[in-house]
């Protein structure tokens, strides 16, 4: 069935992103405000958002705190204006450590300075590396009550073998070193290991053990990535073009996964069973994308594409993972080009509303697939006690390959057969899409 062409731009418009739509929704830094490359991380129901670059390319000593419970801003101070300055948190406590000022014709001003968020209190103190040692491009990462803080670089530009280990509840340090120098590397914490990722290589050292292990990259990666954890896995995203490196958790291997787009100095996250790659560059223009992946964990591919308010790059040589509390994930900030232009005070606000391993649903309805597995087609029907006013059908490749994809009739009661004779075997996920929600099935072809 054919749909006339002014039903079709109507039944476009109602379902080509509906689940965008509900997923979405956006605050607004307070006052107008506008910042990149922000620091951010989450204590209690509070999210920090911490330095980065103000809009008059100035590095910022502001902080912004986001109460998700009331939905209201509150205003600090860091002890200095930094960028490139990563958040941890520890209990109770956010914790921001180095970082450097921008000065115009000299360059980064590197600083020592901790600073240091009592939620409980609602205080801020402040602390400073050992022996005062400034590092730009420090990598921090908590691990059970302590703070890692890796590399760096030194006030003569010099990068740095150091890793400090904090304390927060004592200001007590140790100090160990690293196999490598090195500085604006990508932490990230997996149970008892700390994960450091840097041009050639990453770096793990195992907490409990305090011995270090070494993995080689094939060929050099960028520094313009994030990190994001799962229950089971670590992604390096950005680090070359279309490509994520993976590290398996619970025994310590390595493979690769594809992204659909590039995504230079994008921000990403896990909520709910879902990892979202928001934003970023391409990595030949200056300009920035709005596209936001969807990978769905249990199916095992790449479910979904949204997008962001507006196109914008999230930081640059400032690695930060979107903070995420409960079902939701906050993206703050960021910039329309990779040139320093286009400052952005959105905070897009994801809602993960669609769960589950095998069928997806939000909105309550479900759609049968057969035969299973399938070979030269495919048949799609709803189940036999309901009925929609129609909606979009998609199947992809689990790297997002779109395969097949068709306006369903309105009502939506009989089935749709799908031809896939040219198909190659392996798995597929089948997404319907309609105005309450959005229909999730993975499939197999022989």
């Amino acid at each position: 069935m054919k749909l006339p062409f002014f039903l079709l731009l109507t039944a476009i418009s109602l379902f080509s992103l509906p689940l965008s739509a509900q997923n979405w929704s956006l605050e607004h830094l307070p006052g107008d405000q506008a910042i990149a490359g922000a620091s951010g991380t989450v204590v209690g129901n509070k999210i920090i958002i911490a330095g980065g670059v103000r809009s008059d390319q100035s590095s910022s000593d502001g902080v912004f705190i986001y109460d998700v419970t009331t939905g209201t801003w509150t205003e600090a101070t860091l002890a200095a204006p930094r960028e490139s300055l990563p958040g941890v948190t520890v209990g109770n406590k956010a914790i921001f450590a180095g970082g450097g000022k921008w000065a115009p014709g000299t360059g980064y001003v590197e600083s020592p300075l901790i600073d240091i968020y009592d939620a409980v209190s609602d205080v801020w103190t402040t602390d400073t590396l050992p022996l005062a040692a400034p590092r730009l491009g420090v990598a921090l990462a908590a691990i059970g009550d302590k703070v890692y803080m890796a590399g760096g670089q030194d006030i003569n530009g010099f990068e740095s073998n150091q890793m400090f280990v904090y304390h927060p509840e004592t200001g007590i340090f140790q100090n160990t070193t690293m196999p490598y120098a090195a500085s604006y590397s990508f932490a990230a914490a997996a149970g008892s290991k700390l994960l450091l990722f840097d041009w050639v290589r990453c770096m793990i050292f195992d907490t409990a053990t305090e011995t270090w292990n070494i993995h080689e990259f094939d060929t050099e990666r960028t520094r313009y990535g994030c990190t994001i954890v799962t229950p089971e896995e670590v992604w390096f995203v950005g680090g070359l073009p279309y490509l994520i490196d993976v590290y398996n958790i619970s025994d310590g291997t390595w493979s690769t996964r594809n992204t659909q787009y590039r995504h230079v100095s994008a921000l990403g996250a896990y909520v709910d069973g879902k990892v979202l790659i928001a934003g970023g560059g391409n990595g030949v223009t200056s300009s920035s994308t709005s596209i936001v992946e969807v990978y769905n964990v249990a199916l095992d591919g790449w479910e979904d594409t949204q997008l962001l308010s507006a196109p914008r790059q999230f930081f640059l040589w400032n690695p930060m993972t979107a903070p995420v509390i409960g079902n939701k994930a906050y993206f703050p900030g960021g910039m329309a080009t990779n040139d320093w232009t286009g400052f952005s005070g959105n905070m897009d606000i994801y809602s993960a509303q669609v769960s589950g391993t095998n069928t997806s649903v939000s909105g309550g309805f479900e759609i049968t697939c057969s035969p299973s597995p399938f070979s030269e087609y495919v048949q799609i029907r709803p189940q036999p006690s309901q009925s929609i006013e129609g909606g979009l059908i998609e199947i992809c490749n689990l790297h997002g390959r779109l395969m097949y994809s068709q306006m369903i009739p309105v009502p939506f009661t009989k089935e749709i057969t799908v031809p896939t004779q040219e198909w190659p075997a392996g798995a597929y996920l089948l997404r319907f899409r309609y105005k309450e929600g959005m229909a999730v099935r993975k499939i197999i072809k022989n």
